[in-house]
């Protein structure tokens, strides 16, 4: 057995644009089966994710796993997202499928669960154009404007230590390699459903090569990747997933008070405590409950739920529709200069249904509590005498209704994605040199066809013209309010770049390389929200700021001998804007939520985060340190130990700690929070605070991330002789420590174990062939969880009266299989 040595080096770097930078290092990994040493001896040496000095991979400073193009139509993955879904390091980042948010039918990743902005993305090791949709103040690269189709192999780099990325690499970074050349052509399809019929996925991929470069000096290809999905929805799914009644799994019945036929409560005033009541007759039976189920113990009366998931047509996934196409032309002008040029371009649709339009009717919202003159006040509530109303507390009748004969709240997104690149590359003497110029655009359009116009809606509900719960009594009204929006945004980069390599000395151990480069880019990012959603016209669309156009131009020069220490993330361009996000928030008022008083237990507030000209660079530093052990020529092991410290990090301060301690953020202009005064009946009721009408929470430099842990790689290769090959992978993470600060004055709170940050993933995998067949298996694990997602708080459904439930999560487990046939010819 031999242990093989560590790679550790030094390095030199210096940014013109940024703070210089050095960090630790440590060795790399790759999922390419176990080679033999005289294997290993043939191998070509090339340019690897995080350093532009050639290598094999196992020679790396920074541990890089290689995703090959093998594995990637192994798993049966029809998009980017899909294929890095099961990265161990992978967790979190923007989701395809979300249903609220600006982002839909985009993804991102986020390594370490430090930040999708603080994993880098590159295609054939060049960045790439933001998603032009900022979500509020954070941006990303749309992993879904990336057809999978011609990917080679994606290199991923598993900490933050390569100057050469500069500021966005703090956490990793995943570079995608696209085919080189190609001869011939190819045409596969593939098709899948889910397990109750719905999300009908369709895909098709085409590819066509001609010229070789030895022979004709000349190669070009090109690949169309064509990707359908149906959606899917919520109501189709079984238990828990598709119900918000959880009382038979020992939790509540959480079904809304926002139905079509629409609830009416207040105080009374003979007991101090809440009333309700359905608007009308037509509420169905088993949707009738008493109104403690929904206000807690000592409210009286009966309230009308809604069932949204069961109900309602809620999507779990959206319909999405994605074109894209990737070709490459390259010229061999001699034998040491070659011209290339790449064109990708895509397009994503997206269309995603959401909750039906509701109306809060209280006073603090567009829509009031409901006027005494409006024709459905409960008459018992009217002073015949006097005309006065009777009711207690704050004297008001407050309204909750949905607007289900609406469209639901959905999203229509189209991405339009677009790269170009032309570009020389050659050798001179022992150095290699290449140079290219690159434009990436990102577009997107968001429409919605459902708004509705906000003051003659909040008018008509005022006078009475609009009939709560009324269905088809509104149907002229809605001709004249319901309306189209469209919002459009746009991001670009132009980019040139040079690099030169090759070895300047031969040393004992080996040569001494060296790489040194030049970069250039100018980033722009252009919005033009529609002129309602400006005005504030849109009923329960956040309004939107003026729009911004803005630019930047970074230069950066680099030398390299091995690799740096030490990182800085700039602000992005949204966050150095002066814009203004709005939207509404869902959270747990601590104020309002209590044994005694529960409408505070899930309320929502209007929300807005702010950008801030002032903020500062991110600092950051990452340690690694790695080890190689190959036993044998069949088996070999890699094991990684990762640090990274993050400080001075851009984002709003944590709702729940500003909410659980007032006093100390009341003087920050970053965390505002603004509430209507506290009535006499919700104190006599057991709340402490009046309802939050607005949490404002600016971007600042917030706060510490440190993330510590180990990461674990096996891979064997068994030859079975006539019965043919086994390949055996196994990867695991494991984060032995995830430290936030959630301000500068407040101590670091450990979250590795919590409900969003699990402690353990890993993918156990096994493959046999022999001729034309193929099998394959593979496991996906994420470890249990805590119920809580911070230790430091109490847990939510203890707060909420469901202590048994207070346990941990257990863990989740994905089995794939997978099988394949070659023995048709030119067919698999």
């Amino acid at each position: 057995m031999k242990l093989n040595r560590l790679c550790l080096a030094l390095a030199s770097i210096s940014f013109l644009s940024l703070s210089s930078h050095a960090f630790a290092q440590a060795n790399a990994t790759s999922e390419e089966p176990a080679k033999t040493q005289e294997e290993k001896s043939k191998l070509q040496r090339v340019t690897i994710t995080g350093s532009n000095l050639k290598r094999i991979t196992v020679e790396t400073a920074s541990p890089i796993t290689v995703i090959s193009k093998e594995q990637i139509s192994r798993g049966g993955a029809t998009s980017l997202t899909e294929v890095l879904r099961n990265v161990a390091q992978n967790i979190g980042g923007q989701d395809e499928n979300r249903t609220n948010g600006f982002t839909a039918g985009a993804s991102s990743l986020n390594m370490r669960g430090m930040g999708s902005q603080a994993t880098l993305t590159l295609i054939n090791g060049r960045r790439l154009a933001a998603y032009a949709q900022p979500e509020f103040q954070s941006t990303f690269v749309d992993l879904n404007s990336i057809p999978v189709g011609a990917v080679e192999r994606i290199e991923i780099l598993k900490d933050g230590a390569s100057a050469i990325y500069g500021a966005e690499a703090m956490a990793g970074v995943v570079n995608i390699i696209l085919r080189n050349n190609y001869e011939g052509a190819e045409i596969s399809g593939s098709y899948g459903q889910s397990q109750v019929g719905d999300g009908q996925q369709r895909r098709s991929t085409a590819s066509f090569g001609f010229g070789n470069l030895a022979e004709n000096h000349f190669n070009a290809y090109a690949t169309l990747d064509v990707r359908q999905r149906k959606p899917m929805f919520l109501k189709e799914r079984s238990d828990y997933l598709g119900t918000d009644d959880l009382r038979a799994w020992g939790y509540k019945d959480k079904r809304s008070l926002y139905t079509g036929e629409g609830n009416l409560y207040w105080t009374d005033k003979a007991t101090g405590k809440f009333m309700t009541k359905s608007l009308n007759n037509n509420c169905p039976e088993h949707n009738l409950v008493p109104a403690s189920t929904v206000f807690g113990p000592g409210t009286l009366g009966t309230a009308c739920v809604f069932d949204e998931k069961k109900d309602g047509d809620y999507n779990a996934a959206g319909k999405t529709d994605r074109v894209g196409l990737t070709s490459r032309a390259t010229w061999q002008i001699n034998a040491d200069t070659s011209a290339f040029a790449e064109v990708m371009v895509s397009q994503n649709k997206a269309l995603v249904t959401g909750s039906y339009h509701w109306l809060a009717g209280q006073n603090g919202q567009d829509t009031p509590a409901l006027p005494i003159t409006h024709p459905q006040y409960p008459k018992e509530l009217i002073d015949p005498v006097t005309g006065k109303t009777l009711v207690g507390g704050n004297g008001t009748v407050r309204v909750r209704a949905s607007l289900k004969d609406l469209p639901g709240q959905g999203q229509d997104v189209t991405t339009d994605f677009g790269r170009y690149l032309v570009g020389m590359k050659g050798v001179v003497g022992k150095f290699d040199w290449e140079t290219a110029a690159m434009l990436n655009e990102s577009k997107v359009s968001a429409k919605s066809s459902a708004g509705l116009l906000k003051t003659p809606f909040v008018n008509a509900y005022i006078d009475g013209s609009f009939v709560i719960g009324g269905h088809g009594q509104n149907a002229e009204l809605y001709k004249k309010i319901v309306t189209g929006s469209s919002s459009d945004f746009k991001t670009s980069m132009a980019l040139w770049d040079a690099k030169l390599t090759g070895d300047l000395l031969q040393l004992p151990a080996g040569a001494l390389g060296f790489a040194a480069g030049v970069e250039a880019r100018r980033e722009t990012l252009a919005t033009h929200p529609d002129p309602l959603s400006i005005a504030g016209e849109l009923y329960h669309a956040a309004q939107a700021q003026d729009g911004v156009d803005r630019n930047r131009n970074t230069a950066s020069i680099y030398t390299e001998l091995s690799v740096p220490m030490v990182k800085n993330r700039a602000p992005t361009l949204i966050e150095n804007s002066t814009q203004i996000a709005k939207a509404y928030i869902p959270f747990q008022d601590p104020e309002r939520c209590n044994d005694k008083f529960k409408q505070g237990c899930n309320t929502w507030s209007a929300y807005e985060s702010g950008s801030n000209p002032g903020l500062q660079p991110e600092t950051a530093k990452s340690h690694t340190l790695g080890i190689v052990w190959e036993p044998t020529s069949w088996f070999i092991s890699k094991l990684d130990y990762w640090n990274i410290k993050r400080n001075d990090e851009i984002g709003t301060y944590d709702l729940s700690s500003v909410l659980r301690n007032p006093t100390r953020f009341q003087n920050d202009p970053a965390a505002v929070i603004t509430r209507d005064p506290l009535s006499a009946a919700d104190k006599a009721a057991g709340a402490t605070a009046g309802e939050v009408s607005l949490v404002r929470l600016l971007l600042t430099n917030v706060a510490m991330t440190q993330v510590r842990g180990l990461d674990l790689e096996l891979k064997g290769s068994t030859n079975m002789g006539e019965y043919g090959k086994l390949t055996e992978w196994f990867n695991a993470a494991y984060t032995h420590s995830y430290k936030y600060a959630p301000s500068r004055d407040e101590a670091a709170i450990e979250y590795a174990g919590t409900l969003n940050t699990p402690r353990f993933t890993a993918n156990l995998g096994l493959g046999w062939s022999k001729a034309a067949w193929g099998l394959s298996a593979d496991v996906d694990h994420v470890g249990q969880v805590d119920a809580r997602s911070d230790f430091t708080k109490p847990c939510t459904l203890e707060t909420e009266g469901y202590p048994d439930l207070c346990t941990t999560v257990g863990s989740f487990t994905t089995v794939n299989f997978g099988a394949s046939y070659s023995g048709f010819a030119k067919f698999k």
